[in-house]
C-alpha cells in the first residue's frame, strides 16, 4: 500500500466507525436506512446462521479470538460482504458490550409485509403495539417461538426491535421471528 492511500483508508474506517455509532445511537437512522449494528460472537453468529444480510463486518484481530468466528470471518471473507480490520482503540470506540469481542457488522434489518404473514407458518402470530419494558420483548419472542407461534406483528413506532439497549439481536429468536411493522393506523382490528 503507498502512503498516498493510508490516510484514505483511515477516512474511510472512520467514516464507517460514525456510521456504525449512528446506527447504535438513532433510531430515525436506522429506520431512515432499515440497518442495525450488532456486535459479539453470539450476535454475529446467529446472524450469519439466521441468514442475515450483512452489509459490512467489522474486525479487530487481536480481539476476535473466538474459533468459530475466525471460521465464518475466512468463509464469508471468500463470497460475502466487505470485511475491515480495525485497530483494539477503534473497536472500543464502537463496543457496548463491557468486554468488546472484536466482532461486529452492518446488518439489513429484516422487516416483512403484511403479504409475508401466512396463517400456514405457524399456529398464530403476536400482534403488539407496546411493551412495558425492553426485555418484555425478549421474552414475547422467545415464548412466541416456544409454542410455534409464526412471528410478531410489531405496530406502530413504539417497538424498536434493533435498538442496541433492548438486547434482542442476542436472542436467536429474533433472527427466526418474521416481524412485520406496520404504521399506527394502518391496520384495524376487527372489533374496534
Amino acid at each position: 500500500m503507498s502512503a498516498d492511500q493510508e490516510p484514505r483508508i483511515e477516512a474511510s474506517r472512520e467514516h464507517l466507525l460514525q456510521d456504525v455509532r449512528r446506527l447504535q445511537a438513532s433510531r430515525s437512522y436506522r429506520d431512515e436506512s432499515r440497518r442495525f449494528a450488532i456486535e459479539g460472537v453470539r450476535n454475529f453468529i446467529h446472524a450469519v446462521e439466521h441468514g442475515a444480510q450483512l452489509e459490512t463486518i467489522i474486525v479487530c484481530k487481536r480481539l476476535r479470538r473466538t474459533p468459530k468466528a475466525q471460521r465464518i470471518v475466512r468463509t464469508l471473507r471468500k463470497t460475502g460482504p466487505p470485511i475491515v480490520s480495525i485497530s483494539c482503540k477503534q473497536f472500543r470506540s464502537i463496543a457496548l458490550l463491557e468486554r468488546a469481542s472484536g466482532i461486529a457488522a452492518i446488518v439489513h434489518q429484516p422487516w416483512r409485509t403484511l403479504a409475508d404473514c401466512s396463517p400456514s407458518h405457524g399456529i398464530c402470530w403476536l400482534a403488539l403495539e407496546r411493551v412495558r419494558s425492553p426485555g418484555n420483548l425478549g421474552t414475547v419472542l422467545r415464548t412466541s417461538s416456544a409454542i410455534g407461534a409464526a412471528g410478531v406483528i410489531c405496530l406502530g413506532d413504539a417497538i424498536d426491535p434493533f435498538e442496541p439497549a433492548w438486547g434482542l439481536i442476542s436472542d436467536k429468536h429474533s433472527f427466526d421471528a418474521i416481524m412485520p411493522r406496520f404504521a399506527p393506523g394502518s391496520v384495524t382490528i376487527k372489533g374496534e
